[in-house]
């Protein structure tokens, strides 16, 4: 940070010297003490603000960084991941080809027993037609006996057994 202190009275050369030399400020010859002084505050207030800004603005820019690199690394397990689940989805969609396809009844649950699956097959044995089943317990809509069944086999790799259910 630059103060000139000049008596110089050549305005030319002043300006030419506070352009080049990067004056901060130009105090002629008799000068006042107090002005001097806010002066040399002024400009070392400057200094130090300046001095601040590049550090933050350095600060910045690394954070910038981090983030853009966090941000790629998040875009790549999103695509990874998007990619996992349409796979899933293809596979689903297959399986569930390959289950409308075969002539039974069936029904699908979830750990919980609430009933998110069904063949229309199943739909016109099990629910008499009703479509108020999906996302119900299984206690609610299906008989008590066939509840104690799927309740009995949850967990279990593969069990089978026959009801009479309507008559069918």
């Amino acid at each position: 940070m630059r103060i000139l202190l000049s008596g110089y009275a050549d305005t030319a050369s002043i300006v030419s010297a506070i352009n080049e030399e990067e004056i901060y400020k130009f105090i002629p010859k008799q000068w006042d003490d107090d002005e001097l002084k806010v002066a040399i505050i002024n400009a070392l207030e400057k200094y130090y603000l300046n001095k601040k800004n590049q550090e933050l603005t350095c600060a910045l820019r690394i954070k910038n960084e981090e983030l853009k690199s966090i941000n790629d690394e998040l875009e790549r397990l999103v695509a990874e991941k998007t990619t996992k689940v349409n796979l899933l989805n293809e596979i689903l969609a297959k399986v569930q080809n390959i289950g409308y396809a075969i002539p039974v009844g069936a029904f699908g649950i979830y750990r919980d027993g609430i009933i998110v699956q069904r063949k229309q097959e199943a739909e016109k044995i099990l629910f008499e037609n009703k479509t108020d089943y999906f996302g119900k317990h299984i206690e609610k809509k299906l008989t008590r006996e066939v509840s104690e069944f799927v309740n009995s086999v949850s967990g279990r790799e593969a069990i089978s057994a026959e009801f009479d259910i309507n008559g069918v």
